[in-house]
């Protein structure tokens, strides 16, 4: 059997414990001071990292607001172009052909026919007014007409007066109505 002699004091074990306490306090304290000092640094690290994303969209936004200024005024450019192409293409719309009723004018034309007024509405109605020089132009005035009539373009032809002048010309007027 082996016996061990322990030539340490029990005092001086008690020193040597305390001393490897302290040193193992000291190693814990460091080790938590140290993770302090990372957290630390870690947060500190993210402090800059946000301050620094932070700015960088404040100048993002700056750029941004500087930009809607800066076509602001564009846009409005475009909507004022927008609204006179609505005008614009309203007015065509609204905008009647008038070669239809010249076409049907000139097929009224005879010779010995003057035209002396023309009126046209916005729904294409016309009325006519003007002098046959004789009753042959008379005549082929009212062919023309007739013609005109048989192609039922238009819904109602009224003749409201003929009137004979002592000079022998005769005075039409003729409504075309669709």
């Amino acid at each position: 059997m082996k016996y061990g002699i322990n030539l340490i004091s029990r005092e001086a074990q008690k020193t040597l414990r305390l001393l490897k306490l302290k040193q193992s306090l000291k190693t814990a304290i460091f080790g938590i001071v140290g993770l302090f000092v990372v957290f630390a640094l870690l947060v500190l690290l993210a402090f800059v990292l946000v301050s620094q994303i932070y700015k960088n969209n404040q100048n993002k936004i700056a750029a941004l607001k500087d930009e809607n200024k800066a076509l602001e005024k564009t846009e409005s450019y475009a909507v004022i172009i927008s609204n006179r192409v609505k005008g614009i293409n309203s007015i065509l719309k609204e905008r009647k052909s008038y070669l239809e009723v010249t076409d049907e004018i000139g097929a009224l034309s005879v010779p010995g026919f003057v035209l002396e007024n023309l009126e046209i509405d916005n729904k294409g109605d016309f009325k006519i007014a003007g002098a046959c020089d004789g009753r042959e132009s008379l005549a082929a005035f009212n062919e023309q007409v007739e013609t005109v009539e048989g192609k039922k373009k238009y819904g109602k032809m009224v003749y409201p007066a003929i009137v004979r002048s002592p000079q022998g010309y005769y005075s039409v007027s003729l409504e075309l109505k669709k």
